[in-house]
């Protein structure tokens, strides 16, 4: 849960470097004052600046610096150095977690992480022995199919299926841990609240059925894995259910699980960058205080991010926030 917490702000942009390298060109190289109403040159000092002219300047350099550091990302340092959010699938598979994740009432993510050794409890020795005996082929493959590697998938669920899982919880808190009483309210909490045997018997019943569900040993709410198509794959288009007591994986090696954290959507994040350091600008006419703005929108979408994940971690897992890191 707490490598999760994690994953949920990391970034594959810099936001602090594009900021730095936006007010060292912008500044420190004087490229701003192209920006003045003087046609075809640099503006004197003093000449009042054109608000479209620093605009298109400023998210021309944001956009040259964001995609820049995410193609280095993409090309160089998630291939040959370490790329966390994979690196997260595979921790998954050597813990023997799996990690379900709706995003919508009928859809969302299959991370897939039974692990494929006989014992996941154990100390380094044996662990380091089990993923030799993995490097050399000697244990089955990670993948939800016997004969496939892909750990990743698209869900997309029945109506039953949803009803089962809510259900199960209704009536109950949806907090983790107990709620404090008056008394505890106003006091400093101390240790950890415990939850509910009630709430934790429906979670064990929750795990009981999602495991049963996806091995999919249940006769009544079925699984079908299926390859994504092509046509599918280019512009998005869910296939399509032919049963409704059928629920369909659709394998994800792509990774399209990412979009649920914010290193998923980092273009939306850089045009939110671009438009706020437009305004900001615009507002004040000073670089300085446009890119410390900006700055700090940064820090507030990130840090609702955080707030907003781990409670919603702790509401769904049922463990108490101060747990989550």
């Amino acid at each position: 849960a707490n490598e999760w917490t994690r994953l949920q702000t990391a970034r594959k942009i810099s936001i602090e470097l594009s900021l730095f390298f936006l007010l060292f060109v912008m500044q420190g190289l004087d490229v701003e004052s192209y920006a003045t109403r003087v046609p075809g040159g640099r503006g004197d000092q003093g000449t009042p600046p054109d608000l479209l002219l620093r605009f298109a300047l400023s998210t021309f350099l944001l956009l040259i610096l964001g995609v820049g550091q995410w193609s280095i990302r993409w090309a160089i340092w998630d291939r040959f150095v370490q790329d966390k959010i994979w690196q997260f699938v595979d921790l998954l598979a050597v813990a023997n977690v799996s990690c379900f994740v709706l995003v919508e009432p009928l859809f969302g993510y299959y991370l897939h992480g039974r692990s494929v050794h006989p014992h996941a409890d154990t100390d380094m020795l044996q662990l380091n022995l089990q993923l030799k005996r993995e490097e050399e082929g000697l244990c089955s493959r990670r993948g939800l199919k016997p004969d496939s590697d892909v750990q990743t998938f698209e869900v997309f669920v029945t109506d039953r299926v949803r009803r089962s899982m809510a259900e199960a919880f209704a009536g109950f808190p949806t907090r983790g841990g107990a709620q404090p009483n008056k008394r505890q309210r106003g006091a400093r909490r101390r240790g950890f609240r415990s939850s509910p045997e009630k709430v934790l018997e429906a979670q064990r019943k929750v795990n009981a059925y999602l495991s049963d569900f996806i091995g999919g040993t249940l006769e009544k709410d079925k699984r079908e894995i299926v390859e994504k198509q092509y046509f599918h794959r280019l512009i998005g288009l869910p296939p399509e259910m032919y049963s409704e007591s059928t629920s369909l994986f659709v394998e994800d090696a792509a990774g399209n699980f990412q979009t649920v954290l914010l290193a998923g959507i980092e273009f939306d994040l850089l045009v939110l960058h671009c438009v706020g350091y437009g305004i900001f600008d615009a507002a004040f006419v000073n670089t300085n205080v446009a890119v410390f703005a900006t700055y700090v929108l940064d820090l507030i979408v990130r840090f609702t991010r955080h707030m907003l994940g781990v409670r919603n971690i702790s509401r769904k897992t049922l463990m108490d926030e101060r747990f989550i890191m």
